[in-house]
């Protein structure tokens, strides 16, 4: 597993800042002291590709592949796998929410103090419903109690022994989750609201990972004019306006609601093709619309 070099740093300096805030609040010191605080370079961290991540739970034992898919599948902290409870969880929205987080013995808020609501995508909702709810924990020993970080430690380390893969901890998975997402083209912003971050600039680590994003945007110098289209409503209005390289399909639902056209039923974005182009047919069979081709 990658470690990030500059994480010892930013530790001592987060401390150093609670430190001297903490003794202005008591009265020790007047002010905080002047402190150039010094800049590190971003860290780089591990996440396993999306084979890697099916071997691991081919070859994760009993109960433990359900943590492990909940891990890799929601992002969450070790301390908020480790505190999660059962009345956190609704399987019937598809959802949890993380309130508490574990550090040591001790359950307290989570990092930064602020709960946080994760979808649960199908894999992990269906293995939550086949867990046993031994205690008020999601996850517990054998005899209820909550699970300490030791005991989470070898069994993650025995399915990747027989997964064939290095030893990873349990925030690979959590950077896991986040890169996939972003390979796959999430935003950053629901990212960061996924994994907790209090800042973008946590979630920017991330951002190297959606080449893609990038080409496309290199595609508009290819334009004299940006491709367009357009299109009449059944009441004779008309849209037009450009299509977005890389953010066509949010543009066009954007410019529907600006319109005020409503749709009888579905969603447009499923019918603007992945390089952009309006499916003629289609829109005239879900719409009732007449579409004009506009393409520059």
């Amino acid at each position: 597993m990658l470690r990030n070099a500059s994480g010892g740093s930013d530790q001592l300096q987060t401390v150093l800042r609670k430190l001297l805030a903490t003794a202005v609040e008591w009265g020790v010191l007047n002010s905080i002291p002047r402190i150039k605080w010094l800049r590190t370079p971003p860290g780089e961290f591990d996440f396993l590709t999306y084979t890697e991540v099916d071997r691991l739970l081919e070859c994760a034992a009993g109960e433990w592949r359900a943590l492990i898919v909940v891990a890799v599948r929601t992002g969450m902290r070790q301390g908020e796998l480790r505190a999660l409870r059962w009345l956190d969880v609704d399987l019937n929205a598809g959802r949890l929410v993380v309130r508490r987080a574990a550090w040591k013995t001790v359950v307290a808020s989570p990092k930064n103090g602020r709960m946080r609501e994760i979808a649960l995508n199908a894999q992990a909702e269906s293995i939550l419903r086949q867990h046993p709810r031994r205690s008020e924990w999601v996850f517990s020993s054998g005899a209820g109690t909550m699970l300490s970080k030791g005991e989470m430690k070898w069994p993650l380390w025995s399915a990747c022994d027989r997964a064939n893969l290095r030893r990873i901890g349990w925030h690979t998975l959590r950077h896991t989750f986040a890169s996939h997402l972003v390979m796959r083209g999430a935003p950053l912003k629901a990212v960061q609201e996924l994994l907790g971050h209090s800042t973008i600039e946590m979630t920017m680590r991330y951002s190297h990972l959606t080449p893609d994003a990038r080409r496309e945007a290199i595609r508009l110098l290819d334009f004299k004019e940006l491709p367009a289209v357009g299109w009449t409503t059944s009441t004779g209005s008309l849209i037009q306006m450009p299509l977005l390289v890389g953010g066509h399909k949010r543009s066009i639902r954007h410019a529907l609601v600006r319109a005020r056209f409503k749709p009888p039923t579905g969603h447009v974005a499923s019918h603007v093709t992945s390089d952009g182009l309006c499916r003629a047919d289609q829109w005239a069979t879900m719409w009732g619309c007449r579409p004009l081709l506009a393409l520059t």
